[in-house]
């Protein structure tokens, strides 16, 4: 999950290297959200941070230099998601439907979830960029383990990886009653039933 950033781009005539180099990666980090690692150029970020195309080569020496650091910004951007889900989960009364309207907030928020795609596309063809790619997971399954068994915490967090790409490929992500639901069946799955045989009629099976 990501939180949306703003380009901080430096004031005009004001020497702030920090400043626009933060600028430059925000710029791309915007840039792959909109159009995929693919579409990401010198030019197009320059254009998008408003500064010279000669600042975007002065801070990253090439491309994929700063392809990367753009990826890394929007892995993150997580960590408040991350944050605000260790203070749910930290309450004394703490529900699995409490997760939901956490869940939910994400779902609707068209950019979170463009970028966790491009994120979750970005691990699946790159394994370089794997580790990158799960930390939202890892660190997600690490919190909820706190709270429930950890085989329910792994589960609770596949689905919410699960409901983005739902997110992603439909016009409405799922409502709050339903993930409320799912969430539940998750955290709490019903009892097995049992394989032993069913009772038989003392004068032998119903026909």
């Amino acid at each position: 999950m990501t939180a949306q950033p703003g380009i901080d781009a430096p004031a005009p005539g004001r020497r702030d290297p920090e400043g626009r180099k933060r600028a430059i990666i925000a710029a791309a980090a915007e840039l792959i959200i909109e159009g995929g690692t693919a579409a990401l150029t010198h030019r197009r970020v320059a254009a998008r941070a408003g500064v010279s195309l000669g600042s975007t080569t002065q801070y990253f020496a090439s491309l994929d230099e700063l392809r990367e650091s753009a990826l890394e910004q929007l892995v993150a951007e997580t960590d408040a998601a991350l944050d605000l889900l260790a203070e749910i989960t930290s309450a004394d009364d703490f529900t699995v439907a409490d997760l939901a309207p956490f869940v939910r907030s994400w779902l609707v928020d068209p950019r979170q979830v463009q970028a966790d795609l491009i994120l979750v596309s970005a691990g699946a063809s790159d394994p370089t960029r794997r580790a990158l790619a799960r930390r939202w997971f890892d660190r997600a399954v690490a919190i909820l383990s706190e709270r429930l068994p950890p085989d329910r915490a792994r589960a609770v967090a596949i689905y919410v990886d699960g409901a983005m790409i739902h997110a992603g490929l439909h016009d409405e992500p799922l409502d709050l009653d339903v993930i409320v639901g799912d969430l539940e069946a998750l955290a709490h799955p019903a009892r097995p039933r049992s394989t032993e045989p069913a009772p038989q009629h003392q004068n032998g099976p119903r026909p």
